[in-house]
């Protein structure tokens, strides 16, 4: 199957991050990596911090706030990494909210790297065989 073809979007975004600095040939080569690959690209941009500050009064046990962490995107640039807003990460490399939800959710569960268990299973039906040997030498 060939790599999908993705047309490079520019960042038409206003945010206080510089969007419009954006056009890289590690971006623009996201799609025709292999899944893991992209996936484990998408591990390194995606950055999980801790929240800076708390807001007085909404709740006196911290552990029981909604928010916990605050999530951060950057993009590569040729200086260095460029943070940008979430609407533009996933413009730019074509991605829907819930495939950065789920690189978001394995980062929360400590995840180093992205694994592939897809076909793993021993016990699936794909891995059984329908047949056994008796079976063939009987026919």
């Amino acid at each position: 199957m060939p790599p999908k073809s993705v047309p490079f979007k520019l960042a038409t975004c206003k945010c206080k991050y510089r969007c419009h600095d954006l056009v890289e040939n590690e971006v623009r080569n996201f799609w025709k990596q292999r899944e893991d690959d992209r996936c484990n690209f998408l591990f390194g941009l995606i950055n999980i911090v801790r929240i800076k500050q708390r807001r007085q009064g909404t709740t006196n046990v911290p552990a029981l706030s909604r928010r916990q962490i605050s999530v951060t995107y950057c993009l590569p640039s040729t200086n260095g990494h460029i943070q940008v807003c979430a609407k533009t990460f996933r413009d730019i490399l074509s991605l829907s909210q819930k495939r950065t939800y789920s690189v978001i959710e394995k980062k929360k569960k400590g995840d180093v790297c992205f694994t592939n268990r897809r076909g793993k299973n021993p016990r699936s039906h794909s891995h059984k065989t329908k047949y056994t040997d008796e079976d063939i030498e009987l026919i």
